[in-house]
């Protein structure tokens, strides 16, 4: 009797009227319904034949899937990313212990403090130098000479010929250098400590220490092969790195090497190098 009377089907009970539902919201609620199904009778996918739609509905579940594995070779490819970094920076964190820039806790220790004032040049060897001593009996003509082999990074000679007063603190340089370099072998980072310390050449040694001493410029561009351009820039990279090595020896409370840096960037910061145009 019920499906005689209701050919089109038994209608649904209105929510409002028959139901005696109260909530204010409803009638909105109910709207946005009738429009999204509005919309949905509409789109061209409900005249479609039945075997298309079922083609159609297998396709996206196959994209579905396939969106699924993306995401999950990708969280695989990060995850097989981050191994090597973890490895790499468990080692570096080896090395920093061994050089005392940590402890076994790997809470900063003073040498570690004076590290994170270096930023412009190699901040291991530099500080090797510094609290190993290396500076203490240098003139600042020559602290800024060895300097100028830790911030030069043009192509140069491997065997090139310093004078004789800057052999010595040269071999100062290149054995703090090794040691860095052997740490940094022994904790299993990827370094070849020969090829580490030849990274440090003296290319710009002499020239750096005849200026100190008040050569021309054009002088200075005879005794090295460089362009001038990298021998002006090399100078205010020294220059730069003093200043940090001035707040390194703050840091310390060394007053003398404080004085010494001071005193090298004093001698090597004049005429054209540090001119603020060359037609003035």
């Amino acid at each position: 009797e019920i499906l005689s009377r209701f050919k089109d089907g038994i209608p649904l009970l209105d929510p409002i009227e028959d139901m005696k539902i109260k909530d204010p919201n409803l009638p909105e609620l109910i709207r946005k319904t009738e429009a999204l199904q509005e919309r949905l009778t509409k789109d061209e996918i409900h005249t479609m034949d039945k075997e298309l739609k079922d083609n159609l509905y297998t396709k996206y579940l196959e994209k579905f899937d396939l969106r699924a594995q993306i995401k999950l070779m990708e969280k695989e490819i990060r995850s097989v990313k981050t191994l090597p970094m973890k490895d790499k920076l468990k080692h570096m964190k080896a090395v920093l212990r061994r050089l005392g820039l940590v402890d076994k806790d790997n809470v900063i220790q003073l040498k570690g403090r004076v590290a994170c004032e270096i930023s412009t040049a190699d901040e291991l060897v530099v500080c090797e130098l510094l609290l190993g001593g290396a500076f203490n009996d240098m003139k600042p003509e020559v602290v800024a000479a060895v300097l100028s082999c830790v911030i030069y990074t043009e192509k140069g000679e491997d065997d090139i010929k310093v004078p004789e007063e800057l052999s010595g603190p040269l071999k100062k340089l290149r054995q703090a250098a090794r040691r860095v370099g052997e740490v940094e072998h022994d904790a299993n980072l990827d370094v070849d400590v020969d090829e580490y310390v030849k990274r440090f050449k003296a290319d710009l040694m002499e020239a750096v220490y005849r200026w100190c001493k008040g050569a021309k410029f054009s002088e200075i561009c005879q005794i090295c092969e460089c362009f001038e351009g990298t021998i002006i820039r090399s100078v205010r990279r020294l220059v730069e790195l003093l200043r940090q090595l001035v707040v390194a020896a703050k840091v310390i409370g060394d007053q003398t090497l404080q004085k010494t840096f001071t005193d090298a960037i004093k001698l090597i910061k004049r005429d054209i190098i540090f001119a603020g145009s060359l037609y003035l």
